[in-house]
C-alpha cells in the first residue's frame, strides 16, 4: 500500500511511515486528527486498548479521532467519535 501512495501522490510533503498502532512513535499530542480507516481489525485483540491508548495519546486535546469500520452483515459505518475532552 505504501509502495502505491508513493507512486500515485504527486505531493513532496507527505512522509511514509510503516509501523505497528499500538506502539506509535510520535510525541504526546501531535496530531489534530488521527484516523482509523478500515484498519483496528488488523491489531491483535489482545493490543486493541494500547493501539487505542496510542491514538488518544497522540492526539492533540481537542482534537478527532476517527474510526471506520465494516460491520458484518451491514453497510459500510461510519463512527465518528467525539473530540477529546481531557
Amino acid at each position: 500500500m505504501v509502495t502505491f501512495a508513493k507512486n500515485n501522490n504527486s505531493s513532496q510533503n507527505i512522509e511514509y511511515l510503516i509501523g505497528k498502532a499500538e506502539h506509535l512513535g510520535f510525541p504526546n499530542g501531535q496530531f489534530d486528527m488521527v484516523l482509523f480507516t478500515l484498519s483496528l481489525h488488523h491489531v491483535p485483540i489482545e493490543e486493541m486498548h494500547n493501539a487505542i491508548n496510542e491514538v488518544i495519546r497522540v492526539t492533540k486535546k481537542g482534537g478527532i479521532l476517527y474510526f471506520r469500520f465494516v460491520l458484518v452483515g451491514s453497510s459500510n459505518k461510519f463512527i465518528l467519535l467525539n473530540t477529546i475532552m481531557n
